[in-house]
C-alpha cells in the first residue's frame, strides 16, 4: 500500500522543477505546478515550448532530466508501476488508428494494462452503444 506525503494530499497532480535535456539542448526548461481533483490544466505554447515534451513526462514515456512528478499522491521514479496504473495517453497521431476499429483499438490500448480485460472492453463499448459496431 502506498502512502501519500502530507504536501501532496491535497494535490492531484504535482509537478515540481520538471525539466528535460536532449544532447545539450533544453526542451523543457524547469516547470512547477500543481493541479487539485477537479481542476482543468491546459498547456500552451508555440512549436518548440515543451508541450509534448510534458506529456510524454507526465505519461511516464519519457525520465525528466531533473525535477519529480507526484500523481495521486504517488512518486513516478518511486514507483513506476503504481504510477503508470493511474493514467492514459493517445497520442496526437498514431498511424494505425486509420486500419483499426474502435473495438479493435481499444483492445490494443487495454493490452498494455495488466488490470485491463476483454470483458472490461465489452463493458465500455455496451456502455457507448458501440458494441454492435466494435469491428466494424
Amino acid at each position: 500500500m502506498e502512502t501519500r506525503k502530507e504536501e501532496d494530499e491535497l494535490s492531484l497532480l504535482k509537478v515540481a522543477e520538471v525539466s528535460k535535456v536532449y544532447q545539450n539542448k533544453e526542451a523543457l526548461l524547469p516547470l512547477s505546478f500543481t493541479a487539485e481533483p477537479g481542476q482543468c490544466v491546459v498547456l500552451c505554447g508555440g512549436n518548440g515550448a515543451g508541450k509534448s515534451t510534458l506529456i510524454q513526462i507526465l505519461a511516464a514515456l519519457s525520465k525528466p532530466t531533473a525535477g519529480h512528478v507526484v500523481l495521486d499522491g504517488i512518486e513516478m521514479e518511486k514507483s513506476r508501476g503504481n504510477y503508470v496504473n493511474r493514467i492514459g495517453y493517445m497520442p496526437d497521431s498514431f498511424p494505425a488508428q486509420q486500419l483499426m476499429s474502435v473495438g479493435e483499438m481499444l483492445h490494443f490500448y487495454a493490452s498494455y494494462r495488466p488490470d485491463a480485460s476483454k470483458t472490461q472492453v465489452e463493458e465500455i463499448l455496451s456502455r457507448i452503444g458501440l458494441i454492435e459496431k466494435k469491428m466494424n
